[in-house]
This record gives C-alpha cells, sequence and structure tokens, in this order.
C-alpha cells in the first residue's frame, strides 16, 4: 500500500480562515426609532441616524445577510400605513427585534417583554382604514417557503381588522409577542385566526407568545389551514372568542383560541402529498376562551391533522349553544372538540371548563371538558380531568366516541 501524501500550505489555510472571519463578523443592524430627529440626513445605519418607520428598515434589509441581517426597534408605536392593504411585508431571511431604548449596543441589552417594552405594531381597528393584516410573511411556492431563520420578536401587536399575521408557505420564528384585540365580530371575511393565519404547508415556531381578547369566526387567536403546522412552546391564550352568526353554526365557526383544519388542500397541492400535518403544544396554558353557538372552546380540530399536547392547562374555558334555531349539536366540548386524525395528550391538566346551557333549553350533547368524534385516535397519559360541567346532559361530561387510551386519568 502506497502512503498517502499531505502537503501543507499554511498560507492557504490562513487565508481561508481570515476570509471566513471576516464573512461571519459582517452582519449588518438597521436602526429604528419612532422618536428620532428627522431633520437630518437618516440612513438607518446607527441610533443617532436611525430611520422613523420600520418600512424603511425593511426595504434597505437583505435577505442574503450571513449571519442574517438585523433591524432593532426601539420603544414606539409603529403603524404600517393608513389603507386597508397596508402591511409589514416582511423578508426572509430578515430577524427583527422590539424592546430597545435606543441606546443599546448589544441585542441582549434590551428587553424583550412585550408586557412592558412599549414596542406597538398597531393599527386602529375602530377605523375604516384599519389594515387587513399588521404583517404578512409570503413564501413562494412549492419551493422556497420563508426560512426558520426569519424572526419577529419583542412586541405587541393591535387592532388589525382580519389578523394580526399572515403566515403563508412560513417557517418563521416569532417569540415574545402579545397578540392583542385583533380581529373582528361578525364579519364574514374575519372568518380564520384574529391573531395569526397560518396557512400553506407553513411551519412557524412560536415561543412565549400571548393571545389574548381576539376575535374571528374560526380560531379567534389562531387558525392552521391547507396543511399547515405548527410549534407552541410556552405561549398564553386568554380571553379569545369566536360567535358564529348564521344559522349553520358548525359550517361557520369553533375554536374559541384555536382552530385547525386540515380538510382543505393548499393552493399548489404537492406530488405526491404530503403526511398529515403535525401541530405541537408544549407548557401552553388555555384560560376563559370562548366559542358562542359553535364548537371547542378553547380547541377545534378536523381533518387528518395530527397534534401533540404537552404539559399544557385548560381552565375554564366554555363551548356554548345560544337561543334561536341552532342545532343541537352547537356548544359541546368546553375545552376541546376533535373530530378525525390522532390527538396525543401527556400531562396535561383540564379544570372548569364547560359545554354551557342554551337559553332555550335545548338539549347538549355533551363534552364539558373534552368533544372526541369518531373517526379520532386519541391518546392521554397522566391527565387530570375535574370541575367540568355539561349543563342539561351531565351523565356526558366527557364525551367520547373515539379509538384510544387514557393512562393513568383522573
Amino acid at each position: 500500500m502506497s502512503a498517502m501524501t499531505v502537503i501543507r500550505q499554511p498560507g492557504l489555510a490562513l487565508l481561508f480562515t481570515l476570509s471566513f472571519t471576516v464573512a461571519a463578523s459582517a452582519q449588518t443592524i438597521w436602526y429604528v426609532d419612532a422618536d428620532v430627529n428627522t431633520n437630518q440626513a437618516n440612513d438607518g445605519t446607527s441610533w443617532a441616524t436611525a430611520y422613523p418607520t420600520l418600512q424603511q428598515a425593511i426595504a434597505d434589509a437583505s435577505t442574503n445577510g450571513f449571519p442574517p441581517d438585523e433591524i432593532w426597534v426601539a420603544r414606539g408605536i409603529y403603524t404600517p400605513g393608513e389603507t386597508t392593504t397596508a402591511t409589514f411585508l416582511l423578508k426572509d431571511r430578515v430577524r427583527i427585534f422590539g424592546g430597545f431604548d435606543g441606546v443599546e449596543t448589544e441585542r441582549d441589552e434590551r428587553n424583550p417583554d412585550p408586557l412592558t417594552n412599549d414596542t406597538v405594531l398597531f393599527t386602529d381597528i375602530t377605523q375604516g382604514t384599519a389594515c387587513d393584516a399588521l404583517v404578512t410573511l409570503q413564501g413562494t411556492p412549492p419551493f422556497n417557503p420563508i426560512a426558520e431563520a426569519t424572526r419577529l420578536d419583542g412586541f405587541t401587536l393591535t387592532g388589525a381588522r382580519k389578523h394580526a399575521i399572515v403566515n403563508n408557505f412560513s417557517h418563521a420564528t416569532f417569540r415574545n409577542l402579545l397578540f392583542t384585540e385583533n380581529g373582528s365580530r361578525y364579519d364574514v371575511s374575519v372568518e380564520y385566526g384574529g391573531a395569526i393565519l397560518i396557512t400553506d404547508r407553513s411551519r412557524p415556531r412560536l415561543e412565549n407568545c400571548m393571545f389574548v381578547d381576539n376575535i374571528a369566526t374560526r380560531g379567534g387567536a389562531v387558525a392552521i389551514r391547507t396543511h399547515a403546522q405548527a410549534l407552541f412552546m410556552d405561549c398564553y391564550f386568554g380571553g379569545n372568542e369566536v360567535e358564529a352568526s348564521s344559522s349553520s353554526p358548525l359550517d361557520n365557526g369553533g375554536g374559541g383560541a384555536l382552530y385547525c383544519d386540515s380538510t382543505q388542500e393548499p393552493a399548489e397541492p404537492p406530488n405526491p402529498p404530503p403526511p398529515p400535518p403535525r401541530s405541537l403544544l408544549r407548557r401552553c396554558t388555555f384560560e376563559e376562551n370562548l366559542a358562542k353557538n359553535c364548537n371547542g372552546g378553547a380547541i377545534l380540530k378536523l381533518g387528518t391533522a395530527h397534534m401533540d399536547l404537552v404539559e399544557c392547562r385548560f381552565n375554564d374555558n366554555t363551548a356554548s349553544a345560544l337561543s334561536g334555531p341552532y342545532p343541537s349539536t352547537a356548544g359541546n366540548g368546553g375545552a376541546m372538540y376533535t373530530m378525525g386524525g390522532t390527538l396525543n395528550m401527556v400531562n396535561c391538566i383540564f379544570k372548569g371548563n364547560r359545554s354551557d346551557e342554551p337559553r332555550d333549553g335545548t338539549f347538549l350533547e355533551g363534552g364539558g371538558a373534552w368533544y372526541c368524534v369518531k373517526p379520532c385516535t386519541a391518546s392521554g397519559v397522566n391527565c387530570l380531568f375535574f370541575l367540568r360541567k355539561c349543563l342539561k346532559s351531565p351523565e356526558n361530561a366527557d364525551e367520547w366516541e373515539w379509538n384510544g387510551v387514557l393512562t393513568h386519568p383522573t
């Protein structure tokens, strides 16, 4: 066997190392401050010369930066415009961070908490010119989704007429966001997801986000459709609401906080078809969400989609049936209503959820905590169901028609 000869070229190795170091450190940061002095040349390259609007920074940011370009946004109120079609159109592989005071030199010096950092993306829902979507992410099917490196972090999003975020064919990351008072009641164009609409094979990641007091017809806070899926980590859903406003509640509403429906195909279905989507919710809390005249006080899941719930809490959610010419199948599943697909639960607690009583005394089918309709495969490990209530049908406090097993239920 002949020996292998290794030719060492120290100069070439040094050149490669230096080139890589330069490339890796050439990150571009753009600065935005609503209160900056605009009587100067504002080029967005420092806090002193920051852009006054977020749109200017997004326009200048590059999608090819390595590491990705970042936009640092100082506390203030930012609006995409004064028309219904205005939106912050985010770019692929651009990271936007809120919560700065306007003096920081390191990202870790900011305050990422949207409850206290006063960094707001806003449109006035009470005005006829409120924008339909505050933020839009739009990939290019079938091969160019928005990448996971794309990020929105540290903002309050409020006042959108339809959705705070439209996430279409996008795998973006959302962290430290507060979605509040987005969506409209009885507006047929606000069907899905008052806070965020996730569609078309998207796979976003949402961490430490809060969804409070959002409204829609399907998914008061979140709607997941057309073979999309999502990962939710340490998220809070409180006081979100859906309400069916026609005589067909099951066709027009459900999921006070979250609506997941895999029955519809994306605009450009892939070939061969992908496996059913799978969403994961870990350490999430659903509290006091409401489904009026429809099902699933917190969650409604339809179709072949899979859903995993790990260490989640469901407290005081309600599905109610109102008086009027509505079928008795409304108002089921105080916390959850699932039909089809697979549901796996581990270490989850259901407390004080209720399937409420209609005012005209119509009989309710059940599901104070959970209503599971076949075909459905479900499993639960170390899950607690207590203080749930199903008015008019107490014997069906937890209504199950499924193929599955509960391990150590209480």
